[in-house]
C-alpha cells in the first residue's frame, strides 16, 4: 500500500470515496486501480463525523445519533436510521443488517484451549 495522502496544513490522512460504491482509497491514483468500472468522488470534505463502533463483545456505541454521527446536521433525513444501534438485529434502512460489516473473521483470535 501506498502511504495515504494528506490534507494541509493539518496532516490528517485522506480517504478518497468510490462514488456510488463501497470503495475506499489512500490516493487518487489508487481509485480505479482494480477496476475500469470506479471512479473517486474527489473533493475536500473536513469535519465529517467518525464513529468507532468498537467490537461485538465491547461495543463503544449503542446509538449513532447519540454518538453525533446520525444527525439532521450532518445531512441525514430518513428517520428510521436515527438512534441506530450498529450492533442491533435491524437492517440499516435499505443497507440490509451492518453488524456482520463490523466484523472482520480474519482479526479473530482463536479460543484457548
Amino acid at each position: 500500500m501506498t502511504p495515504c495522502e494528506r490534507v494541509d496544513p493539518s496532516g490528517k490522512p485522506m480517504l478518497f470515496a468510490s462514488r456510488d460504491k463501497h470503495a475506499g482509497y489512500v490516493s487518487v491514483s489508487a481509485c480505479g486501480s482494480f477496476t475500469c468500472l470506479d471512479t473517486c468522488a474527489v473533493g475536500a470534505q473536513t469535519g465529517v463525523p467518525q464513529v468507532n463502533a468498537g467490537e461485538p463483545a465491547a461495543p463503544l456505541t449503542r446509538d449513532l445519533t447519540d454518538a453525533g454521527f446520525i444527525t439532521t446536521a450532518n445531512g441525514w433525513t430518513e428517520q428510521s436510521v436515527f438512534h441506530f444501534d450498529p450492533w442491533g438485529a435491524p437492517d440499516f434502512g435499505n443497507a440490509g443488517n451492518v453488524r456482520g460489516d463490523l466484523e472482520d473473521l480474519a482479526f479473530l483470535t482463536p479460543a484457548c484451549r
